[in-house]
C-alpha cells in the first residue's frame, strides 16, 4: 500500500483530499506546513508528497528542493490556487513530479497520483534491481537463470504498469522512428498502435503549442537533457480532439542521443475547466457591472439603458435597444437604448408583436433568438427593407423577465455577420436576468405609493364589512368577548382570545374587562368605556391588552351593544384585532418607501452638478429633508487631518479650520467605518479637541466612504438630547454613501478641470519659450498663467546677476505700486536673496508677523499681502534667478499646487536661460561677422595694395553690385554673401606672378593663360572656408560672357549665375572709367555706350537695362 503525505494550510483542503485517496486504498497522513512535513519525512518512508506552494514560512517549492536533498526518491506534487508562469517554471526546475491548478477535482487527484506512485514504484524497482545485479556479479554463472526468470518477471511487471496506465507510453529514435506505443492509443488516437505508430505526427492540430513542443523535443535530443513538461493538441482518428501534457526523457549512449522516451497525461478536463473558470470570470464582471449600475436606481428606463450599454460594450456590438410590452402585449414600444457614433436611434417607436417573427418567438417561449442573417431570413420578409436601411445584419432578441413573465425584449445588432455562440447567448441571459431584480424593485417603488392607499381603502370595507359579521367567535382571527353592563364582568369569550393571551377560560370569564386592558392604556379605556356609556358604540379604537406573561398586544377595538326590546343594554360585545404585525408592516412599509425615495431624491440632487460647494451644500440639504438638525457640517480628508470644507449653524463658521488626523472622534469613526452617536456631548471626553457648546446635547458623525476609502464625515447637531436614532444612522449612512459618491466625483472633476488649466497653461508658456526669444513677453505669458492658474494676487522674477551676485527685477504682474520693480538684492539678503543663496523655497504664511522685511517698506505696505513664496530658479544646478508669489490673503496650498508653481519655476528657469544664451550667442555670432567682413576687407585692401591700378575698385564695384541686387529684390541673406564676393571677386590674382600681374604693358598669349587662371584658383582657395561658399559666384564666374566666349568655363546665358552677371557689368564699367598704364579713364557716356553694345554679347540684356536706369539717376 502505497504511503502519501499531503501538506496545506487549509484543513478543509488536508480533509477532502485524504479522504479522496483513502478511498483509492492508500495510507494517508497530513501536515500542516513543511516544518511538520520535514519532520514526518525523517521518522517515516512516503512514498508521494502532495504540498500546497503557498504556505506560510517555508512555500511548498522550497519544502520540495528540501525533499529532493533529503529523500531524492519521493515524487513530489505541487497544487496552487494562484498559477502563474513563474511558479510554474519554478516547480519544473526543482523538479516536481507534477503541478496541479485549484480547484482539483478527484478524478485529477487521484489520477496523479496513481502516475506518482508508479513512477515510485519503477524507481524503486530499477534500484532494487541495481543492488542485486552488485551482488550477483561474484557468482553471475549460478544466479543467471535466477536472474533471467527475475528479470522477465520484472519486465512482465512493467510492462503490465505501462500498459495499465492512463497514461500512453511512447519511444522513439533520435530521427523520430516510433519504437513502441502503448495500447492506450486506443483511447488517446481512437486507434490500434499498429496503425499509430505509421500515421503519429499526423495527429497533431496546427495549433501554435504544438509548434512549441517539437521545439523541445529537438532540443532534448540535440542537448541530450530532459526539457521541462510541454503540452500538445491531437486529434484521434474519429475526430476527436485532446489536450495532452508531453513528459520526454533522452536515451543517451556515449554521450549520443540515441531516442526519446516518453508520456502522455489526458489534460483536457483540466484546460477545459480552465477555460471554463475564465468565462465564468468574465460572465461574474460583467453581471456585477450591471448589478452595480443598476442597484443605484428606481428607474426602469435607467435601468434598461445601463444593461444596453453595458452589453453592446461587452459584445463590441455597435447598438443595443430594449422595448417593453403595453398592457395589452400588443405593442411594444422602444424605450431604452445605445448607440455607437453614427448609428440612427431607435426610441419611442412602437412595434406591434402580430407579424414580428422574433418578438412573438422570445416572448411564446421565454427564449432567447439568435438571427445571423436579419437581412435575408425568411421568416423576417415582412421587415427586411426596415433592417436594411438600418445596416443590420446579424441579431440577437433576449425577453425580459420578471417574476417568470416576459414584459419585454432586449436586442443586440451587429452591422456585421456574427453567429452568437452559445457562451455568449448564456452570457447575455445571465447579464440580462441579474437586471431582473433592478426592474422589480423599480416597478415596485412605483406602485407602492397606490397599494398603500388601496390598503387603507380596503381596511376601511373590511371594517364596514366586520359590522355584519361581529357575533362570530370561534376559529374567528379576532378575539370577542360579552361584557356585562352591570359590573364589566366578561360573560363569554372565544377561543381565539384564550389562546392570545394564555389565559384559562376559568381565569376569564367573571374576571372585569379592565384585566386584559395593559396599565399603559387604562386611561384612555375608562375614556373609550365613558364614550360607551353615552353611545352604546366604539368604532376602531388602538389600545393595548396584556397578555398572562405581562407582554403587549396592540389591538384595534371594537365594541356593540345588544339591546333587548325595551332597548336596554343586555350586554356588550368587544372584539380585539390584533394589530401589532400590521403597524409594524406599515411602518416598515412606510420607512422603506420613505428611504427610496429620499435615495432616489438625493441620487438625482446629487447628480445635478459637479460644482464641489454646490454638492457640499446640496448634501446639507438634503440629508436636512429627512432627519433634522440645528447645526452641521461637512468636513473632508485632508493629509494633515480633515477640513471644514462647509458648515451650516455654527457661529462663528469653523469653515477652513483643520482638526488633527490623531483626532479621537475622527479616529474611531474612520476604524469603524460606521456612523456614530454621541448623546450627551458635553459629558464625552472625545470631544475635548473638537469644539463644545453649551446647548448642544446631541451630535451625529457620518462616515463619507467612496470606494472603500473614507474622504470625509458628515456631522449632524442637535439641541435636543438623545436627538438620533439607530434608525436615522442606518439612513444617513446609506445616504454617505451617495453623498461621498458625488464628492469624489466633484472632486475628480474638479482636479480634471485643474489639471487641464494647467496643461494649457503650460502649452502656452512653451509655446511663448520657442516662439520668442523677448524675454519680457514670456515674463509676462508666463505670469499671467500663474497669476490665473493658482489664483493668487500678484507674482515677480527676479534675474540673478552672477558677476555682481545681485538680484534684479526683471517683470512682474498684480502689484498696486511700482515698489517692487526698484528690487535690487545680494544674495542673502531678503526673502527672495535668502531662497538664492539656500537654494530652496521659501514660504511666509504670514508677512504681517514680526520679523518680516516686506513690512519695513512704507510702499510695500499699501499692496496688503499677507502670504509669500519664493523659489529659486535653478538650470542645471545654475541659478539664474527667484520666482516670487503674492498673496493678499492666506493661502490654500496642497500638494498639486506645489507641484504645479514647481514646474512653473522650472520653465521660467528655462526660458531665462534659453534666451540669455541666445542673447549672448547673437552678439557673439555679430562680433564673429564683423571679424569675418573685416578680415575679407583686409584681403581685398591688400590685394589693392599689390596691384596699384585697381587701388579703390573693390569697394566701388561692392556698391555698385550691391546696389544692383537691392533693385533686383535679392533677399538680405544673400545680399551679405554679394557683397562678400564683389570684395574677393580678384582674390585669386594673389597666385599671379608680379611679372605678369604688375606689367605695364599689354600680356602676351602666354601672360593672358596664367592670368585667366586667378577665377580657378580663387574658387579652389574659397571653397575650402565654409562660411564663403555662399559668396563664390562672383569670384568664380565674374569673367564669363553672356555669348559663352568668357572663362575660365565658357558658360552661356542663363548658366552664368545672376550675382556674376550684375558684378561682370559693375567691373567692367569701373575698369573702363578708371585709368591705366597704357589708357586713360573713358568718359560716361562712351562707356555706356560700351556696355549698350555688349548687351546680348558680354551682357545679359535685362541687368544691361536696370544699370543703365541705376546709372542714369545717380
Amino acid at each position: 500500500m502505497a504511503h502519501i503525505l499531503i501538506v496545506d494550510d487549509e484543513l478543509s483542503i488536508r480533509i477532502t483530499f485524504s479522504e479522496f485517496l483513502r478511498s483509492e486504498d492508500y495510507e494517508v497522513e497530513v501536515a500542516e506546513d513543511a516544518d511538520q512535513a520535514m519532520k514526518m519525512l525523517s521518522t517515516e518512508d512516503f512514498d508521494v508528497v502532495v504540498t500546497d506552494i503557498v504556505m506560510p514560512r517555508i512555500t511548498g517549492v522550497k519544502l520540495l528542493e528540501a525533499i529532493r536533498k533529503s529523500a531524492p526518491r519521493v515524487q513530489v506534487i505541487l497544487m496552487t490556487g494562484e498559477p502563474t508562469v513563474e511558479t510554474a517554471s519554478k516547480a519544473v526546475r526543482a523538479d516536481a513530479f507534477d503541478y496541479l491548478t485549484k480547484p482539483i477535482s478527484k478524478s485529477e487527484l487521484v489520477r496523479t497520483v496513481a502516475n506518482a506512485v508508479k513512477v515510485k514504484t519503477l524507481d524503486d524497482e530499477r534500484r532494487r534491481l541495481a543492488e542485486e545485479n552488485l551482488r550477483y556479479q561474484e557468482n553471475l554463472e549460478q544466479l543467471v537463470d535466477e536472474r533471467t526468470k527475475a528479470l522477465q518477471e520484472s519486465e512482465g511487471k512493467l510492462r503490465n504498469i505501462v500498459e495499465n496506465s492512463t497514461n500512453l507510453f511512447y519511444s522513439h529514435t533520435s530521427d523520430h522512428q516510433l519504437t513502441y506505443l502503448s495500447p492506450q492509443s486506443r483511447e488517446f488516437l481512437q486507434c490500434e498502435p499498429e496503425e499509430a505508430m505509421i500515421k503519429w505526427y499526423e495527429f497533431a492540430t496546427d495549433n501554435l503549442i504544438n509548434e512549441k513542443g517539437f521545439a523541445l523535443t529537438k532540443k532534448a535530443i540535440e542537448t541530450g537533457k530532459r526539457q521541462p513538461p510541454y503540452e500538445l493538441e491531437l486529434i484521434g482518428k474519429k475526430g476527436k480532439i485532446i489536450r495532452v501534457e508531453v513528459r520526454e526523457t533522452p536515451i543517451v549512449q556515449k554521450n549520443k542521443t540515441i531516442g526519446i522516451v516518453g508520456s502522455l497525461t489526458d489534460i483536457t478536463e483540466r484546460v477545459q475547466a480552465a477555460e471554463a473558470l475564465q468565462r465564468k470570470h468574465r460572465e461574474l464582471t460583467l453581471l456585477n457591472r450591471i448589478i452595480a449600475a443598476t442597484g443605484t436606481t428606481l428607474n426602469s428606463k435607467k435601468v434598461l439603458a445601463t444593461i444596453c450599454r453595458e452589453l453592446a460594450l461587452a459584445f463590441d456590438v455597435p447598438q443595443a435597444a430594449a422595448a417593453l410590452l403595453d398592457k395589452t402585449r400588443t405593442t411594444a414600444t422602444v424605450v431604452a437604448e445605445y448607440l455607437a457614433e453614427g448609428r440612427p436611434s431607435a426610441m419611442d417607436i412602437e412595434l406591434p408583436v402580430e407579424g414580428n417573427f422574433a418578438t412573438q418567438y422570445v416572448i411564446e417561449h421565454k427564449a432567447p433568438l439568435s438571427i445571423v442573417d436579419a437581412q435575408h431570413d425568411p421568416r423576417f420578409a415582412n421587415i427586411h427593407e426596415k433592417v436594411k436601411k438600418r445596416g443590420t445584419v446579424s441579431m440577437l432578441l433576449l425577453p425580459l423577465l420578471t417574476h417568470g413573465e416576459v414584459v419585454g425584449t432586449l436586442g443586440l445588432d451587429t452591422i456585421e455577420r456574427h453567429e452568437f455562440s452559445s457562451e455568449e447567448i448564456n452570457l447575455a441571459v445571465n447579464a440580462v436576468a441579474a437586471t431582473s431584480q433592478a426592474l422589480e424593485n423599480a416597478r415596485l417603488y412605483q406602485t407602492v405609493q397606490h397599494e398603500l392607499g388601496e390598503r387603507v381603502r380596503a381596511e376601511k370595507a373590511l371594517q364596514k364589512s366586520e359590522e355584519k359579521f361581529r357575533a362570530i367567535y370561534n376559529n374567528s382571527p379576532d378575539m370577542y368577548v360579552s361584557v356585562s353592563p352591570n359590573d364589566d364582568s366578561i360573560l363569554l369569550c372565544n377561543e381565539t382570545l384564550l389562546r392570545e393571551t394564555g389565559y384559562s377560560k376559568e381565569e376569564i370569564i367573571g374576571a372585569p374587562i379592565y384585566k386584559l386592558y395593559h396599565d399603559d392604556c387604562l386611561e384612555d379605556v375608562k375614556k373609550v368605556f365613558q364614550q360607551f356609556a353615552k353611545t352604546g358604540k366604539i368604532q376602531d379604537e388602538e389600545l393595548i391588552l396584556k397578555r398572562k406573561d405581562g407582554s403587549k398586544i396592540e389591538v384595534n377595538l371594537k365594541v356593540d351593544a345588544v339591546r333587548d326590546s325595551t332597548g336596554k343594554i343586555r350586554y356588550s360585545i368587544s372584539s380585539w384585532r390584533d394589530i401589532t404585525e400590521r403597524k409594524e408592516a406599515r411602518q416598515t412599509l412606510k420607512k422603506y418607501a420613505s428611504r427610496l425615495e429620499t435615495l432616489n431624491t438625493v441620487t438625482a440632487a446629487l447628480s445635478t452638478s459637479l460644482e464641489l460647494d454646490d454638492v457640499l451644500n446640496l448634501i446639507l440639504d438634503q440629508v436636512g429633508k429627512v432627519i433634522p438638525f440645528d447645526s452641521g457640517a461637512v468636513f473632508l480628508r485632508e493629509k494633515d487631518g480633515v477640513r471644514v470644507a462647509l458648515d451650516r449653524g455654527i457661529t462663528p463658521s469653523g469653515k477652513g479650520r483643520i482638526f488633527p488626523s490623531e483626532n479621537e472622534l475622527f479616529k474611531e469613526i474612520q476604524e469603524t467605518g460606521k456612523t456614530l452617536i454621541v448623546d450627551n456631548v458635553n459629558d464625552d471626553p472625545r470631544f475635548e479637541n473638537w469644539g463644545k457648546s453649551k446647548n448642544l446635547k446631541s451630535w451625529m458623525g457620518v462616515p463619507l466612504i467612496a470606494r472603500d476609502t473614507l474622504v470625509g464625515l458628515l456631522t449632524l447637531d442637535s439641541l435636543q438630547p438623545e436627538a438620533y436614532s439607530p434608525e436615522q444612522a442606518d439612513l444617513a449612512q446609506t445616504f454617505a454613501a451617495q453623498a461621498a459618491q458625488a464628492i469624489e466625483n466633484a472632486r475628480q472633476f474638479s482636479s480634471a478641470q485643474r489639471r487641464m488649466g494647467w496643461l494649457n497653461a503650460l502649452h502656452k508658456i512653451d509655446q511663448a519659450i520657442t516662439g520668442s526669444f523677448d524675454l519680457k513677453l514670456t515674463l509676462n505669458i508666463l505670469l499671467g498663467q500663474l497669476l490665473e492658474q493658482l489664483n493668487v494676487d500678484a507674482a515677480a522674477a527676479l534675474l540673478y546677476e552672477g558677476n555682481l551676485q545681485t538680484l534684479t527685477f526683471a517683470y512682474g504682474r498684480g502689484f498696486h505700486t511700482t515698489a517692487l520693480q526698484h528690487t535690487k538684492l545680494r544674495l542673502g539678503q531678503g526673502h527672495a536673496g535668502k531662497a538664492a543663496l539656500q537654494r530652496r523655497p521659501i514660504f511666509i504664511p504670514d508677512l504681517r508677523q514680526p520679523g518680516t522685511s516686506f513690512l519695513e517698506s512704507p510702499a510695500f505696505k499699501e499692496e496688503g499681502f499677507v502670504a509669500y513664496h519664493g523659489i529659486p530658479l535653478l538650470v542645471k544646478g545654475v541659478l539664474v534667478g527667484v520666482l516670487e508669489v503674492f498673496h493678499r490673503s492666506p493661502l490654500n496650498r496642497g500638494n498639486e499646487w506645489d507641484e504645479f508653481l514647481n514646474t512653473l519655476a522650472r520653465q521660467a528657469a528655462i526660458a531665462i536661460d534659453n534666451i540669455t544664451l541666445f542673447n549672448e550667442l547673437q552678439r557673439s555670432n555679430i562680433n564673429l561677422l564683423q571679424a569675418y567682413d573685416a578680415t575679407i576687407e583686409g584681403w581685398a585692401t591688400a590685394l589693392e595694395l599689390r596691384d596699384m591700378e585697381t587701388v579703390g575698385h573693390s569697394r566701388r564695384v561692392v556698391k555698385i553690385t550691391t546696389d544692383m541686387a537691392q533693385i533686383l529684390k535679392f533677399p538680405d541673406e544673400e545680399l551679405i554673401h554679394i557683397r562678400r564676393g564683389a570684395l574677393l571677386h580678384d582674390v585669386g590674382k594673389m597666385g599671379i606672378p608680379d611679372s605678369v600681374l604688375q606689367k605695364p604693358s599689354k600680356l602676351t598669349a602666354e601672360e593672358w593663360e596664367i592670368m585667366r587662371k586667378h577665377p580657378v584658383y580663387a574658387y579652389e582657395w574659397l571653397s575650402a572656408i565654409e562660411y564663403l561658399q555662399p559668396a563664390l559666384d562672383i569670384p568664380h564666374y565674374h569673367h564669363e560672357r553672356w555669348d559663352g566666349t568668357g572663362y575660365p568655363h565658357g558658360l552661356d546665358g542663363r548658366k552664368i549665375p545672376l550675382s556674376a552677371r550684375i558684378f561682370a557689368i559693375a567691373d567692367v564699367w569701373d575698369a573702363l572709367r578708371s585709368d591705366r598704364p597704357y589708357r586713360k579713364a573713358w568718359s560716361k557716356e562712351k562707356t555706356l555706350d560700351h556696355i549698350q553694345a555688349e548687351s546680348g554679347k558680354h551682357f545679359d540684356p535685362k541687368v544691361v537695362d536696370v544699370f543703365l536706369e541705376y546709372i542714369r539717376s545717380q
